[in-house]
């Protein structure tokens, strides 16, 4: 019997604009064996786990951001009360003006989390005996002219040459945990078959701060980190 996974993980390989949007679908086939089942089902259980801890860990670290960020609202707040008073000026803005909280976004980090445990649960499958496969599915903007694999329809960084827009590809087309690194202007870095993304991102990051100095994480795995 053959189980395809309910379980998305995104890709982002859209066009510019509104181009094809595509994900990666897993398909599960269990071992023959009923121990193998039986351990494929302790992968599942783990992996759920893994999403839970992932979730709870994500929410916590962003309620100690928000946190962070009203105390240092506040600060900046009665800074800026006592700098008014001193010079005779009107107090014109509250708290709220000097308070900033889109830096507590969680959704990049949660995603690799996720990602993370899935790719662990794979594994842990095929170690049990299983078989996973996966596949490139559209899920919008199918219409759209153009498919993932060629050049046109390519979602690329900002700032590539030629060179780079080709690296960009085979990096696509590249097995295992991977991360893509660029600078501002277009150098790049990347590597692929990393035992983990965290791996891959550090990698990456080294190969292309070699030819640059504000070299930002663009892609991990298939994840554009926006």
């Amino acid at each position: 019997m053959r189980i395809v996974a309910a379980l998305m993980v995104f890709v982002g390989l859209a066009l510019a604009g509104c181009g094809p949007v595509y994900e990666t679908q897993y398909s599960y086939t269990p071992p023959a064996s009923a121990e193998g089942r039986v351990c494929t089902t302790q992968c599942e259980n783990t992996r759920s786990a893994c999403v839970r801890n992932c979730d709870y860990a994500a929410q916590i670290n962003k309620r100690d951001c928000e946190d962070d960020a009203r105390a240092d609202a506040r600060t900046k707040y009665s800074k800026y009360v006592r700098e008014q008073r001193r010079n005779n000026a009107p107090i014109k803005y509250d708290e709220d003006h000097f308070l900033t909280t889109y830096q507590c976004s969680s959704s990049s980090t949660t995603s690799a989390c996720r990602n993370e445990c899935v790719q662990t649960s794979n594994r842990c499958w095929q170690m049990c005996g299983g078989k996973v496969g996966s596949q490139q599915v559209c899920t919008a903007f199918c219409d759209q002219k153009g498919s993932a694999g060629s050049a046109s329809s390519v979602r690329y960084p900002d700032g590539l040459a030629a060179s780079g827009k080709e690296a960009f590809r085979k990096y696509l087309s590249a097995p295992g945990h991977k991360a893509w690194v660029s600078a501002s202007d277009g150098s790049y870095g990347w590597r692929s078959g990393q035992p983990s993304a965290a791996a891959a991102e550090k990698t990456a990051t080294a190969a292309c701060e070699e030819h640059a100095d504000d070299c930002q994480t663009i892609v991990i795995d298939d994840r554009w980190m926006e």
